[in-house]
């Protein structure tokens, strides 16, 4: 069996990549190329840009050839309208972005295949759909938008077919979406600008892991000069004194700002301008204090303020941010106006370069502008092609310093917006992270409170979730060798304890440290229960997400059991008091969604189910282990590298499995295997003989909070067991086991060794897969769990290539089969910046996938029929008559402190 990795590359991510390129590369910002040369001279740009391109896409495109990439690079820079003379002729980019504009999208706004296609099919017109969005993934839709002439330009970025937009007037919820990245791009960037001039954002906001500029170094300071350019620019184009414009640039800023700098700053001004327009600094680079202070200074010429204070009769909302944006006032923006004040700086600046394209000074420094803001949309926006949840931690990350300052609510607006408010939406679950405090979460319960009370029809609710971590430089975008930590050198980062002073962990526990932390939060959590148990009727789930393969179950199993049971003794406390409708907390958990082995996918599915006991009511998220094809997962990855100890956890997990489940090997070699590659990995990780059972009881163990805590976890000494316990000798191994794990380094240091696992050599682990996944499969239906299903995310995290592919065709067929029933699925959004998508959209893509198939309307409608009433039936959220209250949430939400269980 061969042992080489497949990957699906989408056509249309090609097309979309070259078309971005132009405008959207740190190579073409160093260039500042402001046309396209058919003609490339060796001592041209042109010739640097099209070698750029080739160098810089080939290498994250596997298996496109050569000459196909530069086919399609012709034609998506060269392929003029219809009304071309020369085909010689260099391209403006201006020009050049309008025609692209018109091959996406019509004159509404519907996507289309080119200028001139009049196919009207529906096949066409899916094709047109998937196209666009891939192609938002490459460059801000809105910068599209506003170049086709649309307006307004702040509208709906995807538009749905009629069926689609019927079936939504129908109820449907909004069940998982990651307050963090429910921001659409054009209101993330006005929020930046102002932040550049009332905040002190730091120079190295923008750093990060496969960052551009020299690992996002030099970032934050080019957005700052971009800042600077697009109100000078914005000025001059929109100036109402009269200023001739014919001498270029720097006299216009002579001219225009000499009597409000003295010569020095006015110099410096100049000198910004001259290394942003050659997209490298100069022999004396201006500093980045300097360049905020002349962002200042700029932005006092006109009479108004970047900072709005938000007070009882100046609520945020998206038109505060529009208007604290420095250039709101030069292209005068107003409430009304639709469209953000970028789309209008940007409607204005094209239609000066569709009148004047040999204004090379100005289109040099505006298309500068624009690179930089399409680089800082593509830093936010996941790039596909590398699957797994630590390539996306690094986009997610990348959100915080650009939506400081933005209020909660005002994400809250955004995340109805987009989600269909006023439109058929009718819950709306946020998940918010944990916090340190009671006030904090307090704080983000009101905001989502307040949200809900601002538009009819639409319940909303809070999902504090749990966000994984295992350290060693990951969330950073820098792994360190086998998860050591910079800190502690030589010694694993999971070993220490963190404590204000960020000492060691002198009882060398694992995960010790990043325990304790999210203990903290689980407090904050429980407090607000205890003492406020009407916060129920906002707070109504608990989520444990992100880092699946490195932070193991058993680490947040008794953090998550503590807060549930919380949310029972408060929905108790509120039955004595005589309120009935409000239940107590439920539980969603990211599960069988990120894994190297399909079998370590199903092991953690079943560990999240067991050991967090989900019931009916609750949820999981993602669930891709479920429905992944195990033979075409095992033909298409061939080989597995994993470490020793998650090669023994899987096998311990599956031999359990058919000990104590009703599963049997479907394989007569299968347990012979399993029985002698446990014996010989426990032997190499623990130095001990250890049957199957042993290590099968070690690991319940792990899962149990009085085991836990009397092996001294996280932080104290051992308590020892009772002597009874301990004559039995052998028979107490699997603690033996439990406080080796927790504690030994060397147990720590064998577990890290690689195993490597040849699927062809073993044939019965492809049955052995088949047979778990369908007694999962039994399970989760048994237990009336929903899966979540993201279909951008999934897409894009699970490398999928396309939505044909996503296991959720398995999970609920859209033709029923005789093998094993459907499960309950509904459809979610998850990050809608991050996977530039939307929840209608979502529906849109599925619609649209199972017609391209070759299924029915019919067939289709009655697919996403089932998926929209599971999401309704599965919703957290209650009733509206029931989540009425006042605008304050704290003063009427206690009840008198409520008790409390235990800490774990």
């Amino acid at each position: 069996m061969s042992t080489t990795r497949l990957a699906v590359v989408p056509f249309s991510h090609v097309e979309a990549e070259l078309a971005a390129f132009p405008i959207a590369s740190e190579a073409s910002f160093g260039l500042t190329c402001v046309c396209l040369d058919p003609i490339a001279s060796p001592n041209a740009g042109q010739s640097s840009l099209a070698r750029a391109a080739e160098r810089d896409l080939l290498l994250s495109l596997p298996s496109v050839p050569l000459e196909e990439f530069v086919a399609i690079r012709d034609r998506v820079w060269f392929e003029d309208c219809p009304d071309r003379v020369d085909p010689h002729a260099r391209v403006p980019l201006g020009r050049y972005l309008r025609r692209l504009s018109k091959k996406y999208l019509d004159e509404l706004g519907r996507p289309v295949n080119g200028p001139s296609s009049s196919d009207e099919s529906e096949d066409a017109l899916v094709l047109a759909r998937l196209r666009w969005s891939w192609m938002c993934r490459a460059l801000p839709p809105d910068l599209l938008w506003t170049a086709r002439g649309i307006t307004p330009a702040d509208q709906s970025t995807f538009s749905l077919s009629p069926t689609i937009e019927r079936l939504l007037q129908d109820d449907y919820a909004e069940t998982h979406l990651h307050l963090g990245a429910a921001a659409d791009f054009p209101l993330l960037w006005a929020n930046f600008m102002r932040a550049l001039a009332a905040a002190e954002v730091p120079e190295g906001a923008l750093r990060g892991s496969g960052t551009c500029f020299d690992e996002g170094r030099a970032f934050a300071k080019w957005v700052l000069w971009a800042a600077v350019v697009r109100l000078v620019l914005a000025n001059w184009l929109f100036d109402a004194d009269g200023i001739r414009r014919d001498s270029g640039w720097p006299d216009f800023v002579r001219r225009t700002w000499s009597r409000r700098m003295d010569a020095g700053m006015l110099h410096d001004v100049i000198r910004l301008m001259s290394e942003f327009e050659q997209g490298e600094p100069g022999t004396s680079p201006l500093r980045f204090a300097r360049g905020r202070a002349m962002y200042r200074l700029l932005i006092r010429r006109f009479p108004f303020h970047v900072s709005p204070q938000f007070g009882a009769a100046n609520k945020p909302s998206r038109e505060r941010i529009f208007e604290a944006d420095p250039l709101a006032r030069i292209v005068g923006w107003h409430p009304g106006s639709g469209s953000s004040p970028e789309a209008l700086f940007l409607e204005e600046s094209l239609r000066h370069l569709d009148r004047n394209e040999e204004d090379f000074d100005f289109a040099r420094l505006f298309w500068q502008v624009v690179r930089v803001r399409c680089l800082l949309y593509r830093h936010l926006a996941q790039r596909p092609m590398t699957p797994g949840l630590q390539w996306f931690v690094r986009f997610y990350s990348r959100i915080k310093p650009v939506r400081d300052g933005l209020p909660d609510a005002v994400r809250m607006q955004a995340a109805i917006r987009w989600g269909g408010g006023g439109r058929g939406l009718r819950s709306l679950e946020v998940r918010v992270g944990t916090e340190n405090s009671r006030s904090e979460c307090l704080d983000s319960l009101q905001a989502v409170n307040d949200a809900g009370r601002g538009v009819a029809h639409i319940e909303t609710g809070a999902v504090f979730h749990f966000s994984r971590d295992r350290g060693g430089g990951w969330r950073q975008g820098t792994p360190n060798a086998h998860g050591l930590d910079r800190s502690y050198p030589g010694v694993p980062a999971d070993k220490r304890l963190r404590t204000r002073r960020d000492v060691g962990n002198p009882n060398g526990f694992r995960f010790a440290r990043f325990y304790l932390e999210q203990r903290t939060h689980a407090l904050a959590l429980v407090s607000v229960l205890r003492d406020f148990p009407r916060a129920l009727r906002t707070l109504r789930g608990v989520d444990l997400c992100t880092d699946e393969a490195g932070v193991p179950v058993w680490v947040m199993a008794p953090l998550v059991r503590w807060v549930r049971t919380s949310g029972r003794y408060a929905a108790a406390t509120l039955r004595d008091h005589g309120i009935t409708e409000i239940p107590p907390l439920r539980a969603t958990i990211h599960a069988g969604e990120d894994f190297v082995h399909l079998l370590s996918g199903l092991r953690r599915l079943d560990e999240a189910i067991q050991h967090l006991g989900l019931k009916e009511g609750d949820r999981i998220g993602h669930g891709m282990s479920l429905g992944l094809d195990p033979a075409t997962w095992f033909g298409r990855v061939g080989r597995v590298v994993q470490t020793r100890e998650e090669r023994l956890f899987d096998l311990v997990w599956e031999w359990d499995f058919y000990a104590t489940r009703d599963a049997e090997a479907s394989s007569r070699n299968r347990l012979p295997y399993l029985t002698a590659t446990i014996t010989r990995l426990a032997r190499e990780m623990f130095d001990r003989t250890c049957t199957p059972d042993e290590l099968a009881r070690f690991v319940r163990l792990l899962h149990s909070e009085r085991e836990l805590q009397a092996a001294g976890f996280p932080h104290r000494p051992a308590r020892r067991h009772l002597g009874a316990a301990r004559a039995r000798g052998n028979g107490d191994r699997p603690r033996t086991l439990l406080r080796q794990y927790l504690r030994s380094t060397e147990v720590w240091w064998k577990g890290r060794v690689l195993e490597t696992v040849t699927l062809g050599d073993l044939p019965h682990e492809l049955d052995a897969l088949r047979t778990l996944q369908v007694a999962l499969r039994r399970k989760v239906g048994t237990r009336g769990l929903t899966i979540e299903v993201n279909p951008s995310s999934n897409l894009l995290i699970g490398d999928l290539g396309r939505i044909d592919e996503h296991p959720i065709w398995r999970l609920r067929p859209v033709r029923p089969t005789d093998d094993i029933p459907p499960l309950s699925v509904c459809i979610g959004s998850d990050d809608p910046l991050t996977f530039a998508t939307t929840l209608p959209h979502e529906y849109q893509l599925l619609f649209d996938t199972i017609v391209l198939s070759g299924r029915s309307h019919e067939e289709a409608l009655d697919w996403l029929e089932h998926a929209r009433t599971a999401g309704m039936r599965a919703r957290f959220t209650l009733p509206r008559h029931v989540t009425r209250r006042p605008p304050e949430l704290r003063p009427a939400l206690g009840l008198g402190r409520g008790p409390a269980p235990p800490p774990p």
